[in-house]
């Protein structure tokens, strides 16, 4: 099964993107 991205703006500001793979979950905020 591959992995999905999820992305979510909270406020406006920042960028919070998800990373769901099979066993784990990386979230990463990405900020201009």
């Amino acid at each position: 099964m591959s992995s999905s991205t999820k992305r979510a703006i909270v406020n406006g500001e920042p960028l919070i993107q998800v990373d769901v793979y099979e066993n784990s979950v990386r979230v990463s905020v990405l900020e201009n």
